[in-house]
């Protein structure tokens, strides 16, 4: 009977087109008498080992156990119908469950049972299953797979025309059918996999990869039917080493035995007229910046903020926000920056947790009924405090700030972050430009954590750090224009956030360099 509970419904690309093109690989005599002798260990036909096989190559890229494949089968299940002229093919949706916990024997015994049920049924027709399965229909693609598995069994039978020498070969079609199909055929007692692709959605180099994995997949089968799903890896030792050791062959030579106030203020030596901070039409030069965020720390200290104390901030896109952590470090405590959009049970919670000494207001909140300062960066300005040079013996080891988990999953976490850790990430990095050239623009909430690569990321490496409201960054149009009047060349994004962009207006982010 058909399966009515097809999974298919998961994210893909819109294909606007069917152009395709192929890949080939062919597998070694060795590699072919190890599947036959699978085969015949195990009583399995050969088309259920190359199944098997794609199926937990896919459920590996996919991270899927619930994998459906297509195969067309003959049809011709009656005597008569051997000579006789005509289309009879139909096509099953051969479904299998490569679950971790499983060996590449059970695993297979599962995918012989379910083939041999697909042949009883073989004459069910595709076009009715369809209809009857509860799915939701997309004529970009087709309705129960996008992966088809072919294997050409039949006997060669040559053909004989008069005074014409007929051959067989593999064909590079330009159109695909399907996402993938995989056509396997047995050419001089082995076996060529040729792997035809929809170009819209896949490189070459990708399929490429696709199909050393897959043979890789067939070799750890037959090598070992023992070993379970979860422990089948498709790397070769090559690739392997490249993943393990060169790629995370991360080790940078950083300035690990600095704080972040020292870095900063090398950087207001080194370029002290500089624009460091814009908000709509304020902006401070480094030397502003320093100047305000040292009159501020010893405003703090007016108030017994001492080293090692945890000062909040009430987070908001403004040159106060920066002014105030930077001075919250210069007093040698720690900042712990709170989205100024939570509910003041939230807000009253983390201050407890954390024992902060303080509060920095931004815009015209206050907190009702707590025991603690509630401070503005502005207010220091009116006093009489130096803004030279403010000196607290602080370590690299020393904590720089606290950021509090959201409480998803029970009561919020603060994670301690040391300056060692900031400096880890913005300087002297292999995965990002940061100079006096870069422009970023802040995207997300300053109780984020990315803040951190966007706040310091600019301001320890001489760049310009611009602030821009919440309405803004939702709006396509106003985002681009805010791009492109600024020059922003690095913004850091969620995925959902950049996809949203791209959808509702292409080539908005073209000119930026780092994402």
């Amino acid at each position: 009977a058909p399966v009515l509970d097809m999974p298919t419904d998961y994210p893909r690309p819109q294909v606007q087109s069917y152009r395709g093109s192929s890949e080939s690989f062919r597998l070694t005599a060795e590699e072919t008498k190890e599947l036959e002798a699978l085969c015949k260990k195990t009583g399995a036909t050969e088309y259920m080992v190359f199944l098997s096989a794609l199926m937990i190559t896919l459920s590996k890229y996919s991270r899927q156990e619930d994998i459906v494949i297509g195969s067309p089968i003959s049809g011709r299940t009656h005597r008569d119908t051997e000579n006789m002229l005509g289309m009879f093919v139909n096509t099953l949706a051969m479904r299998g469950r490569p679950e971790g916990k499983k060996t590449v024997g059970e695993f297979l015994a599962e995918v012989k049972d379910l083939c041999l049920k697909a042949y009883e049924n073989q004459e069910y027709p595709f076009e009715e299953l369809a209809e009857k399965v509860e799915v939701r229909r997309d004529i970009s693609r087709n309705p129960l797979f996008d992966v088809m598995l072919v294997l050409q069994n039949n006997e060669d039978v040559p053909l004989k025309l008069k005074g014409l020498k007929i051959t067989g070969g593999l064909s590079n079609s330009e159109v695909s059918k399907f996402d993938l199909e995989f056509n396997i055929s047995k050419e001089q007692e082995t076996y060529s996999i040729q792997t035809g692709y929809c170009t819209d959605l896949f490189k070459a180099e990708t399929v490429q990869w696709l199909n050393k994995h897959y043979r890789e997949a067939l070799r750890r089968m037959t090598e070992n039917p023992e070993v379970k799903l979860e422990n089948l890896s498709l790397t070769d030792a090559a690739e392997y080493e490249k993943l393990v050791h060169t790629f995370n062959d991360t080790a940078a030579d950083y300035p690990k035995d600095k704080t972040v106030i020292e870095l900063f203020e090398e950087q207001v030596e080194r370029t002290p007229e500089n624009v460091a901070v814009v908000f709509e039409d304020t902006q401070l030069s480094y030397r502003e910046l320093n100047k305000k965020s040292n009159q501020f720390a010893r405003y703090l200290q007016s108030f017994g903020v001492q080293k090692g104390d945890t000062v909040a901030l009430l987070s908001e896109r403004t040159t106060d926000f920066v002014v105030g952590i930077t001075g919250v470090l210069k007093a040698g405590a720690v900042y712990l920056p709170i989205d100024s959009n939570y509910p003041e049970h939230r807000i009253r919670l983390l201050l407890e947790d954390s024992g902060a000494k303080a509060l920095i207001l931004g815009g015209n909140k206050a907190i009702d009924q707590i025991d603690i300062p509630q401070l503005r960066v502005s207010d220091a300005e009116g006093t009489m405090l130096s803004a030279s040079e403010i000196h607290v013996e602080k370590t690299a080891r020393d904590l720089a700030y606290i950021i509090y988990t959201s409480g998803t999953t029970g009561r919020p976490k603060g994670a301690m972050i040391e300056d060692i850790s900031i400096i880890r990430l913005v300087k002297e990095n292999n995965y990002l430009k940061l100079d006096e050239h870069t422009r970023i623009l802040q995207t997300g909430s300053m109780a984020f954590d990315a803040a951190t690569l966007e706040v310091w990321g600019a301001l320890l490496n001489g760049g310009r750090l611009y602030l821009t409201g919440e309405e803004t960054l939702l709006k396509p149009e106003e985002l681009e224009e805010e791009i492109n009047r600024n020059g922003i060349t690095t913004m850091w994004m969620t995925s959902t956030l950049f996809n949203q962009m791209i959808n509702l207006r292409e080539g908005v982010f073209d000119r930026l360099e780092d994402l």
